[in-house]
């Protein structure tokens, strides 16, 4: 996989046994970059680009953008409107259609059954929509976790499951983590072939896992 911004001169090769690492040392660059992504993230173009054998990644489909980790929602609309859309398609396959059908008749009886406490008739769908049902009876991911750092990694392993995530970007996700911690995560991103950029305002320890290149005060790029 590339990314490549060809203002920047960047293009670089991501690996499963390394992570990328920018260190951006202009602020106003570090910036820029983020509301770049930000904006790239949404669908609009904003000159990055990551390729896989020379096919274009959708960034609004495929990137995972996490500026503070500790804001990442598990229950965030996105999540839950592709997650409610599981539940659907689940719910009909061939594994669950006859339970499917045993709950749609019962559903259908109760309100037919109320029908007789109104003094009009009503009628309701012949089919229960599954995803609305499961959204009536208030369904969520839970959110439990040990640490901050186990939080983390659920949230990658429920974005990449649900909406096909092929990158992670995080903006200093160093100062949120200790070295330890960080080589946890990259331990387990490495583990289920997660592709993972960091960006970073200031250099750490490069680790044994990582491949570094700096974006220097005067934005020239350094490999």
């Amino acid at each position: 996989m590339i990314l490549a911004q060809a203002k920047l001169g960047i293009r670089v090769e991501l690996t499963e046994n390394r992570t990328t690492v920018f260190v951006v040392e202009n602020p106003k660059m570090w910036r820029k970059i983020q509301k770049s992504f930000m904006r790239q993230v949404l669908g609009e173009e904003q000159g990055w680009i990551l390729s896989h054998e020379e096919i274009e990644i959708a960034w609004n489909k495929y990137v995972e953008l996490i500026l503070n980790p500790l804001l990442a929602d598990e229950n965030s609309k996105r999540i839950l409107n592709k997650f409610l859309q599981s539940v659907q398609n689940v719910a009909v396959n061939e594994k669950r259609w006859m339970q499917y059908q045993e709950l749609n008749q019962v559903i259908q009886n109760f309100f037919y059954d109320m029908e007789m406490e109104f003094d009009f008739e009503y009628e309701i769908d012949e089919s229960v929509d599954i995803s609305k049902l499961a959204k009536a009876v208030g369904i969520h991911i839970v959110q439990e976790y040990d640490n901050d750092l186990e939080r983390l990694i659920k949230y990658c392993i429920l974005v990449r499951d649900l909406l096909k995530i092929q990158v992670f970007i995080f903006f200093d996700l160093k100062r949120y983590f200790s070295e330890k911690e960080i080589q946890d995560f990259y331990a387990e991103a490495m583990s289920r072939k997660w592709n993972i950029i960091l960006f970073e305002s200031s250099q750490f320890s490069i680790l044994e896992e990582e491949k570094y290149y700096i974006l220097d005060k005067d934005c020239c790029f350094i490999s």
